[in-house]
């Protein structure tokens, strides 16, 4: 019989494939229903009827072409491997399409392309690798063009320039406005500095025999100010709001980009905010990195970090310290805390408000009880800081007691004292309702000393002492003083003469004088005399300690400086006390 052979195809096992999937489908072979659904699959997913497999590794193709186009050309020249498939393309569009004639070139037809086009060249061929090239459309014309690696540039940084100019000049001039150098004769000129903003030309010039070509780029190079980041920030309270408050400097640029990084990824989301002046809130206490970058004409970027610490509310204070039994009217009673940790300052609360007055806000007070407030009342203290207020402590609970009244009556006793006579007086209070015992005063202190007894009391009175002094008692109990009594009002002189009491012989001369005199002194034996002045109101004008007498002292005083008046001198020693007016006339 007549047969054929058929060219061989390649191995395409699907054509195979799919021819024994319809075998199968029509066969009851296998007899297994499940087998011949494993095999059917088999079959079916080897493959479509156009997969190919290679059979041999796949060869280098021999490719050689031209390395550009020349502007205005339509031919463009391949040698390839003899039978390999050659397309020309440009943007996606198919040019022109040949196969490969070994080492003789194939000229292909294209159209005309626009200066600057960059031309595909694909080369195929089964069992063998992809050929690709990228060939650019030139011109033989002296064309001037130029590149920069940066056209946006911040302040302080350099730039880089690539020549892209045709025609194959032989000389190259840079100017560069604002640039650093301003000028070069490179052909690819590096390291451009530019430290000053604005918007600078660029020009190239160059040169080929006698030929010259010039691209000038206005504003080609913008250059921006570098910003400087800073914030402040506050309240750093943990649960409240942290302000934080863009300070950056733009430096004669605009900023016109924002980005905050609080330092907090717990915050998921939250830890970061393009505002100009966000806010955050930390949940918890801490040391955290707050990050601001800010950045110039959407060009420049300057980072500050910042490391702040985020404080709580103070913790409960401790329990007021102090006498929790005072007395209605008192005043300066003093209480303290021992405080918490984080408090800048101190509320202190005393309840019911009308107990009293409180002064001071630290870690010890005073309370000034109100004059008509008696009874129970609690005191309590919390610590303050920039955070809000701390926990309230535990209450010291206040007793109040109620002091006695006043007597309704002065003291009785003497209305006026002459120290010529007395050396000390007595004084008499009455009964006070519910007191254990009384207490007195005299006003001035300086008056005289005092020896209480109950209702009676004596008063020692000074002997250089003169004019009023006030007597006061009160009733007291176990914790307080009652209020004092109406004040018995004592004036107090000495009327003591001359010739009455002169232990020391005294004499002055001239008497009266115009505040200069000599002061006489006859003891007839050693002495130690302490000599003291007085005007008519008691008052101390003059006064010499220690003076010494050897039988007899004569000395001038010289009271000139005072006004004139009668004096009282008063001499006083271990032999006793001699008193002398002086008249002072002018």
């Amino acid at each position: 019989a007549e047969t054929s052979e058929v060219a061989h195809r390649g191995i395409m096992p699907a054509f195979g494939n799919a021819g024994g999937k319809y075998f199968l489908k029509q066969s009851s072979w296998p007899y297994n229903t499940g087998n011949k659904t494993v095999t059917y699959h088999l079959f079916h997913h080897h493959g479509d009827a156009f997969s190919c497999l290679y059979d041999t590794v796949p060869a280098t193709l021999d490719v050689s072409h031209d390395t550009c186009i020349v502007y205005g050309s339509t031919t463009f020249s391949v040698t390839a491997t003899d039978s390999s498939f050659i397309a020309l393309s440009n943007d996606g569009e198919l040019l022109a399409a040949a196969y490969g004639a070994g080492s003789t070139p194939v000229v292909m037809t294209i159209p005309v392309l626009p200066l600057g086009a960059m031309v595909q060249v694909t080369v195929t061929m089964k069992n063998c690798f992809r050929y690709e090239d990228m060939v650019p459309v030139v011109t033989d014309l002296l064309i001037a063009d130029f590149s920069a690696n940066l056209t946006q540039v911040c302040t302080g940084n350099t730039v880089d320039f690539t020549d892209l100019s045709s025609g194959d000049p032989t000389a190259w001039e840079w100017t560069f406005e604002g640039g650093t150098p301003d000028a070069s004769t490179e052909q690819n000129p590096t390291g451009i500095l530019y430290d000053v903003a604005g918007n600078f030309s660029v020009s190239l010039t160059i040169t080929k025999g006698g030929d010259t070509s010039t691209e000038t780029k206005s504003d080609y190079i913008n250059t921006y100010y570098t910003p400087t980041a800073d914030f402040e920030e506050g309240p750093l309270c943990e649960e409240i709001p942290v302000e934080f408050t863009d300070l950056s400097n733009p430096n004669g640029g605009t900023i016109t980009n924002w980005m905050w990084n609080f330092g907090d990824p717990n915050s998921g989301i939250h830890d970061t905010s393009s505002m100009q002046n966000p806010t955050h809130i930390y949940i918890n206490p801490g040391t955290y990195i707050v990050s601001l970058s800010v950045t110039n004409n959407g060009t420049c970027t300057d980072t500050h970090n910042k490391e702040i610490v985020v404080e709580s509310k103070p913790a409960q204070a401790g329990t007021p310290q102090g006498d929790a039994t005072i007395c209605q009217a008192s005043t300066g009673n003093i209480f303290i805390t021992e405080g918490t940790p984080l408090a800048t300052s101190y509320e202190w609360v005393i309840d019911p408000s009308e107990t009293g007055t409180i002064t001071g806000t630290g870690l010890e007070i005073t309370l000034d009880v109100a004059e008509n407030f008696t009874g129970s009342a609690v005191l309590r203290v919390r610590g303050v800081n920039d955070c809000g207020n701390g926990g309230i402590s535990e209450a010291l609970v206040l007793d109040v007691q109620a002091v006695l009244p006043a007597p309704a009556n002065a003291p009785a006793g003497p209305d006026v004292v002459d120290l010529k006579d007395v050396t000390s007086s007595d004084f008499t209070g009455t009964e006070v309702p519910g007191a254990i015992g009384y207490t007195w005063s005299i006003d001035p202190e300086n008056a005289g000393d005092l020896t209480p007894d109950g209702l009676n009391l004596m008063v020692t009175w000074d002997p250089d002492f003169r004019g009023e002094a006030g007597i006061t008692y009160a009733g007291v109990t176990d914790e307080c003083d009652g209020r004092f009594s109406p004040a018995k009002v004592v004036t107090v002189k000495n009327t003591l003469g001359i010739n009455e009491f002169n232990a020391y012989n005294i004499a002055v001369y001239p008497n009266p004088n115009t505040g200069k005199f000599n002061l006489l002194l006859n003891t007839n034996e050693q002495s130690v005399v302490n000599i003291k002045i007085f005007n008519l109101l008691g008052t101390l004008v003059y006064t010499e300690e220690n003076v010494p007498i050897y039988h007899k002292l004569t000395k001038t005083v010289d009271l000139s400086s005072l006004p004139k008046g009668i004096y009282h001198m008063k001499v006083h020693g271990s032999k006793g006390t001699s008193i002398i007016r002086v008249v002072i006339d002018r």
